[in-house]
């Protein structure tokens, strides 16, 4: 079932769906496709359920990664249990029935362990779930029919849940809502570093008719924090921690980019058969600590950055065990459309495309690994051609 993108009155009617649904059930699972946008919503959410009194657990099945370190505290400090372990999981899942969150995912594919865990629900007496998402992508899908959905354009997933905690904080006549209640410091923490991830601190925000939660919550948090106290102040502190900025990191990142091609504003840089445990640079016989992964959101933003307009950064993601192309706009460029980009990919790689999507100035698409490397360089060298012709030849 594909999404469709909520009005305001289909929005508040499923917040009150999602409100019952939270009152009359005590047990949550938070489910999701990992990165600081999804970590973040799921984790605001649970601390809510924590202040009413519900049980709640995450799944996070990747290595810790010390930039996710600050979170994993407030996570910690709170008592909120987060698996990492597929049998823990399982059971725990099976000891008693949850409702299933599932946050800021387009689709079941990219969900980890997505069959195991669905066997277990599929196991319940009453299958109860909540979906949310902003992604409407060619291969975006409703995981569960039977979900109560809160499905909205929007330039984070974390922007939609603070809309969820104003809906159900607005008290009438006056429309006041209680910031106190909803919008305490680790939750505008959580939700900060969210949207601060997903627009890259504010500068990728194609969703301009929305309230502005980056300004609304850096004020709230403005409010709470005391000015001599060693915790964070400003969006651009918790910018720095999440993209873990090192001057180590800028050398090696600045020596990737230097192997990439640049024409008229348009950008290559690809990276097919780099390993887990490969070295980035063995021209330059400079050992990096760093994996590709580690780097590849870097890159993939700093390109188009350097191009001048758009940057197509290709890599083989040792995770997703997947060809990843990650294409992206400049802050200064908004000319085109990059969601208009999949039908050349579509016709391009045939049935080795495996979906994608994103916003109009950041799209991401996924590649079979059967595809030999060769043929994947190829068929991106293709795509860079393709994409120059049409949209930036002189």
């Amino acid at each position: 079932m594909s999404k469709i993108n909520f009005n305001k009155e289909e929005f508040s009617f499923n917040v009150k769906k999602i409100q019952t649904l939270i009152n009359e059930n005590d047990n949550f699972f938070f489910y999701f496709s990992p990165d600081f946008d999804s970590v973040c919503c799921s984790l605001s959410l649970v601390l809510y359920l924590k202040r009413i009194k519900k049980n709640a657990l995450i799944y996070f099945p990747l290595k810790k990664d010390k930039s996710y370190d600050f979170l994993l505290k407030i996570a910690d400090y709170n008592r909120i249990s987060i698996i990492s372990d597929l049998d823990e999981l399982k059971t725990e899942l099976s000891s008693k029935e949850y409702v299933f969150v599932i946050l800021d995912t387009p689709n079941k594919n990219l969900l980890p362990n997505f069959e195991v865990i669905n066997t277990v629900f599929n196991s319940y007496k009453q299958k109860k779930s909540i979906e949310v998402d902003h992604h409407f992508g060619n291969d975006s899908e409703m995981i569960y029919p039977g979900s109560i959905p809160l499905f909205k354009y929007a330039n984070s997933c974390c922007d939609i849940i603070a809309d969820f905690f104003w809906e159900c904080g607005t008290k009438l006549p006056s429309n006041v809502v209680d910031m106190n209640e909803y919008f305490p410091r680790n939750i505008v923490l959580t939700l900060l570093t969210g949207i601060c991830s997903d627009t890259q601190l504010g500068k990728f925000c194609p969703i301009v008719d929305e309230r502005n939660w980056l300004e609304i919550l850096t004020d709230r948090l403005n409010q709470l924090t005391w000015k001599e106290s060693d915790n964070f102040k400003t969006p651009s502190e918790i910018f720095d921690v999440i993209t873990k900025k090192n001057k180590s990191k800028s050398i090696v990142i600045e020596k990737i980019m230097e192997s990439g091609k640049i024409q008229n504003g348009l950008g290559l840089l690809i990276f097919p058969n780099v390993g887990k445990t490969d070295n980035l640079l063995p021209k330059e016989k400079l050992f990096c600590s760093y994996s590709l992964e580690d780097i590849s959101d870097d890159l993939a933003n700093l390109l188009p950055e350097k191009a001048g307009k758009v940057g197509i950064f290709a890599y083989f993601d040792g995770k997703k065990e997947k060809y990843m192309i990650k294409i992206r706009r400049s802050v200064a460029f908004h000319e085109l459309d990059l969601r208009q980009l999949d039908a050349l990919l579509i016709d391009l790689f045939g049935k080795d495309f495996c979906g994608g999507g994103g916003h109009s100035g950041a799209v991401s698409f996924r590649i079979s690994h059967e595809i030999e490397a060769e043929n994947f360089i190829d068929k991106i060298n293709t795509l860079f051609f393709s994409v120059l012709e049409k949209y930036f030849s002189d």
